[in-house]
């Protein structure tokens, strides 16, 4: 049976075709069956692939975008990618699958995506400061990172730290040590080396002032 639903991968079963076998019964709970058990088992081939030091990237890049399959004029095709992302989503909760900056495999809602560098400026003080406890994810997943922020989007588990909360935090839990002349010398620099931070020197009391308050920049 030849039929393509745009997975990216090929996807073996015992589907029940029409005569031509150019397409699949709708009517038949079977096919829905296998798709939903296929969905489940996805996940659990991307973690045998990881811990198969296959490049995490190209596995990662695996997860449909199935936002875009189902964005199309076909019945039969919605249905059974539907079907299949019915379980993936039943176990995107539970499973280990996603490589850490640390070498562990976590599920999702334990994920961190960092997009402003301040994990990696702040190192072990990035939990206590922020208070926010999840992994940061392995860079070597390149292009698959975006993939896994979707699926943040999606679910709403795991963190995606942004310019948006970087912004909330240098208000509120990133005060006292920014205080610090060091810290704020090591944050400025941080944030002019970025295109995408250095507005916030203007726009956020940030600069450290000689009588020891945070203003913006001039």
């Amino acid at each position: 049976t030849k039929v393509n639903l745009g997975l990216g991968f090929l996807l073996n079963g015992n589907f029940i075709p029409d005569g031509s076998r150019t397409h699949l019964h709708q009517d038949l709970t079977w096919n829905d069956f296998l798709f939903e058990k296929a969905g489940e088992l996805l996940l659990d081939k991307l973690v045998v692939l990881i811990e198969g030091d296959i490049d995490k990237q190209s596995v990662l890049n695996l997860i449909p975008n199935f936002g875009k399959l189902t964005d199309i004029n076909d019945d039969e095709k919605i249905q059974f990618i539907e079907a299949f992302k019915k379980g993936f989503d039943k176990k995107i909760t539970a499973t280990q699958f996603i490589p850490t900056k640390s070498g562990s495999l976590e599920t999702l809602s334990n994920i961190l995506i960092d997009e402003t560098g301040l994990f990696e400026l702040l190192g072990d003080k990035f939990a206590q400061l922020t208070g926010i406890s999840e992994k940061l994810i392995d860079n070597n997943a390149g292009e698959g990172i975006d993939k896994i922020k979707e699926l943040i989007n999606q679910h709403s588990v795991g963190v995606l730290y942004d310019v948006n909360r970087l912004k909330d935090d240098i208000k509120t839990k990133l005060q006292d040590w920014l205080k610090h002349p060091t810290n704020n010398f090591k944050f400025i620099e941080h944030l002019s080396s970025s295109e995408t931070l250095k507005g916030l020197l203007k726009t956020e009391e940030i600069v450290l002032s000689n009588n020891g308050d945070l203003c913006k920049a001039s």
